[in-house]
């Protein structure tokens, strides 16, 4: 009779996660490959495919999720770009109190 119990592969799959946040440089660097080399590097000798900073942003890019797609291109055009400016919409009269060390002005 068989026994329960953990088996290998079982489970959800772990969603693709965005790299950690590049630079202004990396962001234009990877900005480039994307738009001029449009296959990832050849697999190594053991067949593991490359696993560089480009060909991961290149996975994320290519996935079958436009949600995903459009953040991760999103992610690399606001850090080489920068955020757009937001608005700030209020009424009235606006007044700043002079705050020293968490305490108001003494």
């Amino acid at each position: 009779m068989a026994k329960g119990g953990a088996r290998p592969g079982a489970g959800r799959k772990a969603k693709a996660k965005i790299p950690a946040a590049a630079s202004k440089r990396a962001a234009e660097e990877i900005l480039d490959f994307l738009a001029l080399q449009k296959n990832p590097h050849h697999a190594d000798k053991n067949g593991i495919p490359c696993r560089c900073l480009n060909c991961r942003w290149r996975v994320l890019s290519d996935a079958m999720d436009l949600r995903l797609r459009f953040h991760v291109e999103r992610a690399l055009l606001d850090r080489v770009h920068g955020l757009p400016s937001q608005t700030i919409e209020h009424s009235g009269h606006v007044t700043l109190e002079q705050l020293v060390c968490g305490v108001e002005g003494e």
